[in-house]
């Protein structure tokens, strides 16, 4: 039973209606964190979709203030979340990237 979202890609805005919500990291390597500036009066239902618009999570959670999203199994690539709260909306692309490696120079004294 495949739902399916439609994305128009012509357009580069999003919809962001009153739910006042920041997702790090993004780009992300196994999970997103989801700050909301408050808890939700109501609760939260997220979809992610791909960029054909299939759902690939479909997830209900408490109203909260903070979710943690394992992403660990998508694969890399651009996704679209959305994210509702009673009559509010925020929709977002996120990207899953690969692990960078982080390289430090080291100074060696003689």
């Amino acid at each position: 039973n495949n739902k399916v979202f439609h994305i128009n890609n012509s357009e580069t805005d999003f919809i962001d209606t009153s739910l006042d919500v920041l997702i790090s990291p993004n780009p992300f390597i196994d999970h997103i964190k989801i700050n909301f500036s408050k808890a939700t009066a109501n609760d939260i239902q997220i979809n992610i979709y791909d960029l054909n618009g299939k759902v690939l999570l479909s997830k209900k959670h408490k109203s909260t203030d903070v979710l943690f999203v394992p992403m660990r199994y998508f694969g890399l690539g651009s996704y679209i979340i959305h994210i509702q709260s009673g009559k509010n909306k925020f929709t977002k692309k996120l990207l899953k990237t690969k692990l960078k490696w982080l390289w430090t120079a080291h100074k060696v004294f003689f």
